[in-house]
C-alpha cells in the first residue's frame, strides 16, 4: 500500500496535457490508500453504538446517583435538619386547633359568682355597655331604675 501522494494540479498548462506512467501510478496509488483507509458503514455504526452504550451507562450511574441523593435526603430531612412532613405539620395545627378550642370552651362555660366575676350578658336594659366597652349594672329595684351602682371595664 502507497502512502497518499500530492496530487498533480498543473494539468492543462504548457507540456502537462498528456500524463505518463508515473502520473497514473500515483493516482492508482491514492486510490487505493483512500480504499483501503476509509471506514465501513458496520465500523461506522460499531462506534456509533459503543457510543450509545457508553453514553447509556453515564446517564443510568448519575441518575442513579442523583436519585439516591434525593431519597436520602426525604429520609433524613425531617429528623436531622427540622424539615417537618406535611402530615406532621397538619398533624401540630389540628392539635394547637383543638387546644385552644378546649380553653375557649372552658372560659364560655365559666358562670360569675360572689368571688369571681365570670361572662355577664348586656341585655340592654339591667346591663349595658357604652361606647368604650365599659358596662354598667343598673339594679331595679320596684320598678325604677337608679344611677349606675356599678362598672366593669372590658378588657
Amino acid at each position: 500500500m502507497a502512502e497518499w501522494q500530492t496530487p498533480k494540479t498543473t494539468w492543462g498548462q504548457s507540456g502537462q496535457t498528456v500524463p505518463i506512467a508515473d502520473d497514473f501510478n500515483r493516482i492508482e496509488g491514492n486510490i487505493q490508500y483512500l480504499q483501503d483507509t476509509k471506514e465501513t458503514p458496520a465500523g461506522a455504526q460499531a462506534k456509533a453504538d459503543a457510543a450509545l452504550n457508553s453514553a447509556k451507562q453515564y446517564t443510568d450511574q448519575e441518575v442513579a446517583e442523583v436519585s439516591q441523593a434525593l431519597d436520602a435526603h426525604k429520609t433524613a430531612a425531617a429528623p436531622h435538619s427540622g424539615h417537618e412532613t406535611p402530615a406532621g405539620a397538619q398533624a401540630k395545627a389540628e392539635a394547637a386547633a383543638g387546644a385552644v378550642q378546649a380553653e375557649l370552651d372552658a372560659h364560655l362555660a365559666e358562670k360569675a359568682t360572689d368571688e369571681k366575676l365570670g361572662h355577664v350578658a348586656v341585655d340592654g336594659e339591667s346591663i349595658i355597655a357604652n361606647d368604650a366597652g365599659v358596662i354598667f349594672a343598673h339594679p331595679i329595684i320596684d320598678d325604677t331604675q337608679y344611677k349606675p351602682q356599678i362598672a366593669i371595664s372590658t378588657l
